[in-house]
């Protein structure tokens, strides 16, 4: 027994430790104990400062998104075509009756500028030519004939209700070479203009109006053509309506005197 004392006694005297070395120690041991004493991660939920911190909300995915509504159209009735409206030719309107003409030869007396004295017209006609003069105003038409007999003039009311009138000059052609030359003429401030010339049947009527009439005839294509222009001068222009008129023809017909 004195025997381990002493032992211990000596034991002490040689391994003596210096006293904080042996309270770090004891700290560290006590430290030990209380890490073993703590739970495995897997015992519990992990603590507050190692939860993840919450983001923000997940975008859904497009696919997951829902449509957006597409509306649905609506069929429409379709409106009721429309007729294509189409140029009607107007017939020309027959006149009330023909003004009766009184065709002379050179010379003759009219007033046809209207201020009450009668003007001296005189005209000439030759295979190429007319030559006509109204007072001292002159006027020369050129034309070509196959057969003249002779040339005669009328005076005309285009503008009925006033006191002016016009003259209309017929170069005569034979009746198998073809239809009258006519030249229609207004005499105004001391001037002669014309109006109008054409190489057709001539009809002059009560309302101021004329009417020109041409013929055609087509074997090639079956049928005949007869064109009827109506005339109208305003004071300032002539206005011409046209309309047309086709006949069915036999082979041949054309040739027919």
């Amino acid at each position: 027994m004195g025997l381990v004392r002493a032992l211990g006694l000596h034991l002490r005297a040689v391994y003596r430790l210096p006293t904080g070395f042996v309270c770090s120690k004891i700290a560290s041991a006590a430290l030990c104990m209380l890490a073993c004493t703590k739970p495995m991660p897997s015992d519990g939920p992990p603590p507050l400062d190692a939860r993840a911190a919450p983001g923000p909300e997940a975008p859904v995915p497009a696919s997951q998104e829902p449509a957006p509504e597409v509306p649905v159209p609506q069929a429409q009735t379709p409106a009721p075509a429309q007729p294509i409206a189409e140029p009607i030719a107007e017939p020309i309107a027959e006149p009330i009756e023909s003004a009766e003409l009184e065709w002379s030869s050179s010379p003759l007396r009219a007033d046809l500028d209207g201020d009450g004295t009668p003007e001296s017209i005189r005209w000439t006609c030759a295979a190429k030519d007319l030559r006509l003069e109204v007072n001292r105003a002159r006027a020369r038409e050129r034309y070509d004939v196959a057969d003249l007999i002779g040339c005669a003039a009328a005076v005309v009311e285009l503008r009925p209700g006033e006191p002016s009138r016009q003259i209309m000059l017929t170069i005569d052609e034979h009746d198998e070479a073809g239809p009258d030359i006519h030249f229609l003429f207004a005499y105004r401030g001391a001037k002669l203009k014309r109006l109008w010339s054409e190489s057709a049947n001539l009809d002059v009527f009560v309302d101021g109006s004329w009417s020109s009439e041409t013929y055609d005839c087509d074997d090639a294509a079956g049928y005949s053509t007869t064109t009827i222009a109506r005339h109208r001068w305003d004071g300032a222009k002539v206005t011409t309506q046209l309309e047309e008129q086709r006949t069915a023809i036999e082979a041949g017909a054309c040739a027919d005197p």
